[in-house]
């Protein structure tokens, strides 16, 4: 028999038997209680599957027959169905004592129902086969089935009894450990099969992705999963074959490129729901998911964040403020200085030369119908105020000093000599300031150059001005990027996201060090994970989450994380808690918890 009809024994098989076993109600009795709860469907389908992966090897080695190939697989799949018996629930839950698990007339009947779903013909020796396998039995097996069978039947089934008995021992180990030693430890297994693993930590979502990745390696390796664990993934290859473990780069560069293909698939949730946080606080909250190719998808968000406002909504000490920021820029005031013009005007005029001081103004000096228009102005210019904040959190966050200089000349050829750098003097929402270093250069502007009707860019209509503006920065970005260096992309995103989540691959091991190197790091951490909580300079630290040691971390902030200024024993009594920093790891999770749900989650 070939390996595709093989296949298609095993598969056809499995779906007439997990309907069969469902019909029985083995999804609602137990098979395994002590180290672990298990039903007795799960526990006879993963010793099937366990012996439907050694079982093509087997073929090879010892020229399986069909009948043999049936007679195994159900034997392995209702080799217990003697537990399925009222009496054996109770002494599974501890209510009488031990009744033996194995029940052939049960047994021979399911044979003969699942034979009559194949329209195949039942083995003869399945029934004797379920006993054989069983440790209880084994005593006086031989005379069972030699009552039926010549003397080389005998061995022939008792040599195959060995590898049904060995896929439920296998199938029976509670962790990974326990299966990897039990294989280790078993001639049987050890004659055809090589075993080996990969193991993760447990994290979160970042976990099947993992394990996905090193699953990909090991197969593209030749070697077959035989079991899955929360913690990892048991293997077997062919003595013959020679397998060799992947290495760890493998795995990672697999890792990065399914990350990659979930976050285009996640793209548009990410552009609408993950990378524009609040105006007035942190804009960009998760820079590292940044695709420049999207920069003008995330503008066009960061002008949806707030809404225009009436003259009424803005403060109004705004319109005096702006009034002098406006006067001394166009009478030359060195733009590197103009952010320090804060205050009252007596502290402003203290600040600036003597020939300039009659161009501050006073709330009190100014006519309400004039304060009025201006404060109109910045209500009116909200929309593009948050469309040049957040390309102001692009270069600051995400381009390169090299980028940055590219930008700075793309952006003052638009908007004139000194426009980036009253850009680069804008913080969170302050609407003198924003409207003065940013909105008035680009409504001035010709109203052609948004391919405008109107005189000026300041009278055309808002959408067209937003959509105008969102085209020019975008430009600029895409210029900056382009121009220097390796611009951030859904791959390098993927690439950074998998770096920090490496730690995690356990075996292939991915830690360069020993075990007393990664020892004495803990204990150095632990010993200095209080005092360097809040630290962002690189240090030991123990992240709170998590407890892993790190060096460089990343602030917990409140879009991703629970409270993180709350109290905390893991601070120095009575310090201020600050920003306290976690590992990459954990921050990595948090950025794919997000991603699969495409929102916010904490």
């Amino acid at each position: 028999m070939d390996d595709s009809g093989l296949g298609t024994i095993i598969v056809e098989l499995r779906r007439r038997l997990l309907g069969k076993m469902r019909e029985w109600g083995w999804g609602e009795v137990i098979a395994k209680q002590r180290q672990y709860q298990q039903t007795l469907l799960d526990h006879s389908l993963t010793t099937y599957d366990v012996l439907s992966v050694l079982i093509v090897e087997l073929q090879n080695q010892l020229s399986l027959e069909r009948d043999e190939i049936l007679a195994m697989l159900m034997a392995a799949a209702v080799h217990d169905a003697g537990k399925e018996r009222e009496a054996w629930q109770q002494y599974a839950r501890g209510e009488r004592p031990y009744v033996p698990d194995t029940d052939t007339v049960l047994s021979e009947e399911y044979i003969r129902q699942v034979a009559e779903e194949m329209n195949v013909r039942a083995p003869r020796s399945t029934v004797e086969l379920v006993r054989y396998h069983m440790a209880s039995s084994r005593d006086d097996a031989s005379d069972v089935l030699g009552s039926l069978m010549r003397d080389q039947d005998l061995r022939r089934w008792s040599q195959l009894s060995r590898y049904v008995y060995e896929a439920d021992n296998v199938a029976s180990c509670p962790t990974l450990e326990a299966a990897l030693a039990h294989c280790h430890r078993t001639p049987t297994l050890a004659q055809f099969w090589t075993v080996d693993h990969h193991r993760v930590r447990v994290r979160g979502t970042v976990t099947p992705i993992l394990h996905e990745a090193a699953q990909e390696a090991f197969v593209e390796r030749g070697w077959r999963p035989l079991l899955y664990y929360p913690t990892g993934t048991l293997y077997v290859a062919s003595r013959g074959a020679q397998a060799d473990l992947p290495r760890t780069e493998e795995i990672l560069a697999t890792a990065a490129d399914n990350l990659a293909q979930m976050i285009v698939q996640r793209k548009q949730d990410i552009i609408d729901h993950l990378m524009v946080g609040s105006i007035t606080q942190t804009f960009m909250p998760k820079p590292e998911l940044f695709d420049y190719l999207s920069t003008e998808d995330y503008l066009l968000v960061a002008s949806q964040s707030i809404g225009t406002k009436n003259p009424s909504e803005v403060p109004d000490g705004n319109a005096a403020k702006y009034a002098t920021l406006r006067n001394l820029l166009d009478a030359g005031y060195d733009v590197d200085k103009a952010h320090e013009i804060d205050g009252t005007p007596k502290a402003v005029r203290k600040k600036i030369p003597e020939h300039l001081r009659a161009k501050v103004i006073a709330s009190e000096d100014m006519p309400d119908d004039e304060v009025n228009r201006l404060l109109g102005r910045m209500g009116e210019a909200c929309k593009e105020i948050a469309v040049f904040k957040f390309f102001k959190s692009i270069v600051e966050s995400r381009m390169t000093s090299d980028q940055q200089a590219i930008a700075a000349e793309e952006y003052e050829q638009v908007f004139g000599e000194g426009a980036f750098t009253l850009l680069r003097k804008t913080s969170t929402l302050m609407y003198a300031k924003d409207l003065a270093f940013t909105v008035d250069y680009y409504w001035s502007l010709p109203g052609s150059f948004i391919h405008s009707t109107a005189a000026r860019v300041e009278h055309a209509p808002q959408e067209d001005r937003i959509a105008g503006l969102v085209k020019i920065l975008g430009k600029v970005a895409r210029t900056a990027f382009e121009g220097a260096d390796a611009a951030p992309t859904t791959g390098r995103v993927a690439e950074d996201l998998t770096e920090w989540v490496a730690r995690d691959l356990i075996h292939p091991d991915s830690r360069p060090e020993g075990v007393r190197d990664l020892a004495r790091q803990q204990l150095e951490a632990y010993s200095l994970g209080k005092k360097t909580l809040t630290s962002k300079r690189r240090a030991p630290h123990v992240c709170p989450i998590c407890n892993d040691a790190f060096e460089q971390g990343v602030s917990a902030r409140a879009d991703f994380s629970d409270g993180p200024e709350r109290f905390t024993n893991r601070a120095v009594p009575y310090s201020a808690i600050g920003d306290r920093q976690i590992c990459y790891a954990c921050y990595a999770e948090r950025i794919l918890r997000q991603i699969a749900l495409g929102r916010k989650a904490r």
